[in-house]
């Protein structure tokens, strides 16, 4: 720690000087990760010519290996082709074949980081952050991400990298490798799982007696395949805890509502509180997150009207909208379930 001495009237005060790391914008920092990750060439769209950005970047990386390479090699476009007639034969050849994956791999990863720069840049805060980052997660990242070629599902892959950058360990490597496994049509369906979802406590859980009358269409196969995905366990029971006496708690939210629950009978010895369902993994959990898809608020409150038909004895249940949520704020002088 550096200290400044400063004398006045024979006396000397010594303060401190702390020496502060200079904060970054959030796609400063993406640039620099990504770059570790997947090599110094990369730079995003943005900072080069819309239109040029791509073409500059591949033409690079083509001129590099042409120069490495007896292949007569042309890059344009995202397409990579070949032109020799004297090694015709040579065009499936496992030298062609490899070129082609590469370059390919790093066109899906490039985009991904694209995607995840105008994230980031469209962010109406766009505070300064810290620039520390752990190249491990990065390369893992783009490791499990380089055969995405699949624009949407490279939009999921450029939110957990956006969100990365925000919040180190923001994602788990297991959730990469689950979502490197899953196919669009996979994932269409957790989409759509995720809208039959609801928060209790720390994570989220499919109630059972969501069906046909709360809008769902879920079926026991989409919810076999959420499992064998890894992302939805089998059905559990969620036990509830009810103390008499206890002030009125948060039960649930959505991003505009909030149930809250009050017990007003001790259970018997022989009673419990609990909901029967589908609970999320940890990777379920996570990824609920970047699909962005959740209950809506009519379903939420059809929700909590369920909890106070069937808590009525030993709870009083009500709805509140959210109208803060940093720090989290209600109007409890009005209940939606009235």
């Amino acid at each position: 720690m550096t200290r400044i001495s400063l004398n006045k009237k024979e006396q000397t005060m010594s303060v401190p000087v702390e020496i502060v790391k200079a904060l970054v914008l959030p796609a400063e920092k993406l640039i620099t990760a990504v770059q570790s990750a997947i090599g110094k060439i990369y730079e995003p769209h943005y900072i080069k010519k819309m239109a040029q950005a791509k073409a500059q970047e591949i033409e690079l990386l083509g001129n590099a290996v042409r120069n490495n390479s007896d292949l007569s090699i042309v890059i344009s476009d995202k397409k990579i082709k070949i032109k020799n007639k004297e090694l015709k034969n040579l065009i499936l050849s496992t030298q062609q074949q490899e070129l082609n994956y590469l370059l390919k791999q790093y066109i899906n990863k490039s985009n991904i980081a694209d995607k995840a720069y105008d994230i980031l840049m469209s962010d109406e805060a766009n505070v300064k952050i810290a620039p520390e980052f752990k190249t491990d997660w990065f390369e893992q990242f783009f490791d499990c991400a380089k055969n995405i070629s699949d624009e949407d599902i490279q939009l999921l892959w450029a939110r957990i990298l956006a969100s990365e950058i925000k919040e180190s360990e923001s994602y788990s490597i297991r959730t990469l490798n689950v979502l490197q496994s899953i196919s669009k049509s996979e994932a269409l369906t957790f989409e759509k799982v995720c809208e039959g979802a609801v928060k209790i406590g720390k994570g989220y859980h499919i109630p059972c007696f969501f069906g046909p009358a709360f809008g769902f269409k879920l079926t026991a196969e989409d919810l076999l395949l959420m499992e064998e995905c890894g992302l939805v366990h089998s059905i559990t029971t969620l036990k509830l805890t009810c103390t008499p006496g206890q002030d009125e708690f948060l039960f649930s939210e959505n991003s505009e509502l909030a149930i809250f629950a009050k017990c007003k009978q001790k259970l018997k010895p022989n009673e419990e509180l609990s909901i029967d369902g589908f609970q999320f993994t940890k990777c379920g959990n996570e990824l609920i997150e970047v699909i962005g898809k959740k209950m809506s608020s009519e379903n939420f409150v059809k929700f909590a009207k369920k909890l106070k038909s069937d808590l009525k004895i030993f709870c009083n249940v009500h709805v509140y909208k959210i109208i803060n949520h940093k720090p989290l704020q209600y109007d409890k002088t009005v209940d939606l379930l009235n």
